[in-house]
């Protein structure tokens, strides 16, 4: 709803950009305060993770999965290809 609001022109959003990266891309948002932290004093790691049990570390449905999201999201992740 807030994502919306904003490219309805009604306002500024915080939000991370796997939701609103390819709106930026496009041109249907632009990135403000881009210099700004939410935490400047903690340096936060947004990245991805897949979680698994420990037992599950080699299966191959695990594997294909990890790598498929690698693949998927890339590094830097596809959103912010077009923000760097």
């Amino acid at each position: 709803m807030l994502r919306q609001v904003c490219l309805d022109g009604a306002g500024l959003i915080l939000m991370p950009t796997w939701l609103v990266g390819e709106d930026i891309g496009s041109g249907r948002l632009q990135a403000v305060l881009t210099d700004w932290r939410v935490h400047p004093q903690v340096e936060m790691d947004m990245g991805i993770y897949a979680l698994y049990l420990p037992n599950r570390r080699y299966s191959l449905r695990v594997k294909t999965f990890i790598d498929f999201l690698v693949k998927r999201f890339g590094n830097p992740p596809y959103w912010e290809e077009t923000m760097i």
